[in-house]
């Protein structure tokens, strides 16, 4: 952080020299600050059209802002820093699908998320990411049996993510298949270790409570059977 800050005081001509202290506290998990950093350096950079590829890196910019505002909870800068890029990118398919994600896990403006999402399906159509996002949006909707249509596409990589199938697990539960759903919970609990240095070990770990209650909630109810 200190060679990153003393490169962009020597070179504060080179937006991107500019841009690499709040990139490292992004890496570093210090999001308030690196948040703080992304909104100064967007404040100067972000409409400035005169230098040549400094849009994408404005475009990637966004992208971290996006995901670092989701990790603070603040999901209406989440959501603008995505549609900035929109206005300036109508077609991206990967802010098309996180801005559909964040509207459909917000329960928000469900059938614009599902536009854009078919979308970026459209262009990528293998990318499990984007399919997990469709089948989502599908269960929001009310519509399980093309959620689980959906989710099945997303988790069919191996390995499958946890997460996708633990949406899988969800939409098989709504639309009545509970042997499946529970099935694929406890894959789920098979899967997960314990890894402090995991990125996503929080998000591991919210599942894995959650995976923990679903499970002692069947047993529940097949002893009362």
């Amino acid at each position: 952080l200190e060679v990153a800050t003393n490169l962009a005081r020597l070179s504060p001509e080179i937006p991107e020299f500019s841009l690499r202290p709040a990139w490292i506290l992004f890496n570093a998990g210090r999001h308030a600050d690196a948040k703080t950093g992304y909104l100064a350096w967007l404040s100067r950079h972000g409409e400035d059209y005169s230098v040549p590829g400094l849009r994408e890196v404005v475009r990637d910019a966004r992208f971290v802002l996006s995901s670092i505002s989701v990790e603070l909870q603040q999901i209406d800068v989440a959501v603008e820093a995505l549609e900035k890029i929109l206005d300036e990118y109508p077609e991206d398919a990967a802010a098309m699908n996180d801005l559909g994600y964040l509207l459909v896990d917000e329960n928000r403006s469900l059938k614009r998320a599902l536009r854009m999402i078919h979308a970026a399906v459209e262009q990528e159509p293998e990318n499990p990411m984007y399919r997990d996002s469709l089948g989502w949006a599908y269960f929001r909707l009310g519509d399980f049996d093309k959620a689980v249509t959906e989710l099945e596409k997303a988790a069919s990589e191996e390995p499958p993510d946890p997460i996708i199938l633990d949406h899988l697990a969800e939409a098989q539960l709504a639309a009545g298949n509970l042997r499946e759903a529970f099935a694929i919970w406890r894959r789920i609990q098979r899967m997960l270790k314990p890894n402090e240095q995991a990125p996503d070990q929080r998000d591991h770990n919210e599942l894995r409570t959650k995976i923990k209650n679903k499970l002692r909630v069947e047993l529940s109810t097949a002893e009362a059977q």
